[in-house]
């Protein structure tokens, strides 16, 4: 009992530590502070005190270790007042999987731009807790005319300005925003390198969002006007050939007009994006091919060598063979 009123009068005395405790929160010094002296409910309180210390000691001493290790412990995520339960990971792995529980939601579905969540994550067994913030980036929009979906992104002058050597290009901040169009379908692409997070305010990232079809008649414009030019660049090739009717291979005048629609075609495949039919007409004899094309020996030499030799029976329909 000596023992307990002294530890009573110690606490009582030592009003530094009173004031250190109360700064935490501990209101149970007051209490103590009010109890008569000779109260025989002194020494209960004095081993409340005693035996929360004592408690708050091995909870921090347990923190502190589990924290420096980066042990695994149970972490929660909550984010618009949902709660998740990340399960057993150590801290890092929490900030991880906290990031991927965000982006299984339906932000990306609906985003034309960058955003930023903050979802915050919390330890009931160490009382750390931190928030998180997540990026969540739009998912490129498909193109509508690539037959791939793919774009086809670049960065012309007429369309997007800038210094002509590096078009499309405008200072931001500490950083650039970088503007490309798709000349498919005219879809922009714009990346921001010093964007800021509204919630916070927090410069410094990055960005990119999508505007579909926002230079959709200035790259039609642009196409034609190349088309035009390389339409004018390519000379006319007329090629006549009699389509080899005698012996087994006679066919009719519809297989003749197959045979030569194929030999057209095979022409076209073998010198590709360099040649366009313009014409591909006759009777069942005499066929008239006309081309645009820049090589015009090459062509006239290609379709010779192949009435010259078998390589004509190949195109026939498979009627006429």
């Amino acid at each position: 009992m000596n023992a307990t009123l002294d530890t009573l009068e110690k606490l009582r005395n030592d009003r530094a530590l009173a004031r250190a405790e109360a700064a935490r929160g501990d209101e149970s010094y007051d209490a103590l502070d009010a109890i008569p002296e000779g109260d025989p409910n002194a020494h209960v309180v004095a081993w409340s005190i005693h035996l929360d210390e004592v408690h708050d000691k091995i909870q921090h001493a347990l923190a502190a270790e589990l924290e420096a290790g980066d042990v695994p412990r149970m972490w929660t995520a909550r984010q618009d007042d949902i709660d998740f339960s990340l399960g057993k990971l150590t801290r890092s792995r929490a900030r991880e999987e906290a990031c991927q529980w965000v982006h299984a939601g339906d932000y990306c579905d609906r985003a034309k731009s960058t955003s930023w969540v903050t979802v915050q994550i919390d330890c009931a067994e160490t009382g750390e807790g931190e928030f998180v913030t997540v990026q969540i980036d739009p998912e490129e929009p498909p193109c509508i005319r690539g037959g791939s979906g793919e774009h086809d992104w670049q960065s012309p002058h007429e369309i997007l300005g800038g210094l002509r050597e590096n078009p499309g290009v405008w200072g931001r901040g500490a950083g650039v925003i970088i503007r490309e169009v798709c000349m498919l379908c005219g879809c922009e692409r714009e990346t921001n390198t010093w964007a800021q997070n509204p919630e916070n305010g927090e410069q410094g990232l990055e960005s990119i969002s999508y505007d579909e079809g926002k230079y959709a008649h200035e790259v039609d414009r642009i196409n034609e006007e190349e088309a035009e030019m390389n339409a004018s660049n390519k000379q006319s090739i007329t090629i006549k050939t009699s389509y080899p009717s005698q012996g087994e291979f006679a066919t009719t005048a519809e297989e003749a007009t197959a045979w030569a629609e194929n030999l057209a075609a095979h022409v076209c495949e073998e010198f590709g994006g360099e040649v366009d039919v313009t014409e591909c007409v006759g009777d069942h004899e005499v066929f008239t091919f006309g081309f645009t094309a820049e090589r015009e020996l090459e062509i006239k030499d290609f379709v010779r060598d192949i009435m010259i030799g078998d390589g004509w029976i190949d195109l026939l329909p498979e009627s006429a063979k």
